[in-house]
């Protein structure tokens, strides 16, 4: 609305008043239900964020397990080939280990497709 200066007088200030009431009322309802809206979506994000940092991390420390297991079977190879025996002290402990590891990393893979 452009107002002229000459016709600033003639304008009655009580009308802006109340037509500025008016507005501002139907504004104030926009804009709480905007922030609602904004908070949220924002809830949502820190929830997936959240998630994304546990399958992350849990993705991270089977893959060490996997890691430290497939140094296990490089030993153990090394192991076999050098005793040419399957029921060593050596041998043994080693395939212990494996099977523990083995254990660790499904139960890791499992909590990942649960979260």
């Amino acid at each position: 609305m452009v107002v002229k200066k000459k016709d600033l007088k003639s304008l009655d200030l009580k009308k802006i008043e109340k037509d500025l009431g008016k507005f501002w009322v139907k504004t104030s309802e926009y804009l709480k239900k905007a922030a609602d809206e904004s908070l949220a979506i924002v809830k949502k994000g820190e929830e997936n964020i959240k998630v994304f940092s546990k399958k992350g991390k849990l993705t991270v420390e089977a893959l060490i397990l996997k890691t430290r297991q497939e140094r296990l079977y490089s030993e153990l190879g090394k192991a076999v080939a050098k005793t040419n025996k399957l029921n060593g002290k050596k041998i043994m402990g080693l395939r212990k280990e494996i099977k523990e590891l083995d254990k660790e990393i499904k139960t890791k893979t499992k909590k990942v497709r649960c979260i």
